[in-house]
C-alpha cells in the first residue's frame, strides 16, 4: 500500500511539474486573438499591456500560416528581407513565433513583451511552379504595440 501511494504521489508530482512546464497563465496575463488569412494577419485589437501576452492565433485561411512577433521601429510593411522576399530573420528582432498553424487551426502562446512597437506577420514562402510567394509580401503583416501597464 505504501508503494502506491509513494507512486501516486510521484506521479502528481510529475503531472504538476508538465503543467508549470507549459507556462500556465496567470492573472496578470493579456490575451491577444490575431486572425490569419490569405493576406492578412489581422490582431482583436493594435496595443497590449506589456508583461506576460497570450496569443491566440487562428488560421481561417487555405494556406498553413505563421505568426512572427517582431520587436522593430520600422513600420511592419519595413522590414528588412531576403531576395525571395520573407523577412531577414538575421537583421531582425524576433521576440517570438508561433509556427504551422494549419488550416482551421489554432495555436496559443504566451511570450513576455516590453513596452515598445512591434510588427506581427506571417514570414512563410511558398514555391509553386517555379514562383516564389511570401506572405509577408502579399501584406501578411500588422503593426502592434505594448503599452506600459499601470
Amino acid at each position: 500500500m505504501g508503494r502506491l501511494l509513494l507512486l501516486l504521489l510521484l506521479l502528481l508530482l510529475l503531472a504538476a511539474g508538465g503543467l508549470a512546464a507549459c507556462g500556465g497563465d496567470g492573472p496578470d496575463t493579456a490575451s491577444v486573438d490575431v486572425f490569419l488569412s490569405e493576406w492578412e494577419v489581422s490582431p482583436e485589437a493594435g496595443s497590449t499591456p506589456a508583461g506576460a501576452v497570450r496569443f491566440t492565433t487562428t488560421n481561417g485561411g487555405q494556406f498553413v500560416h505563421q505568426l512572427l512577433i517582431i520587436r522593430t521601429e520600422a513600420s511592419a510593411a519595413d522590414l528588412p528581407t531576403t531576395a525571395d522576399g520573407r523577412i531577414d530573420e538575421s537583421r531582425a528582432d524576433v521576440l517570438g513565433k508561433v509556427d504551422n498553424v494549419a488550416p482551421g487551426g489554432i495555436e496559443r502562446r504566451t511570450f513576455t513583451l516590453q513596452p515598445g512597437h512591434y510588427a506581427l506577420a506571417c514570414n512563410i514562402a511558398d514555391e509553386t511552379g517555379g514562383d516564389v510567394i511570401s506572405h509577408y509580401q502579399k501584406g501578411m503583416r500588422a503593426d502592434f504595440s505594448v503599452v506600459a501597464g499601470d
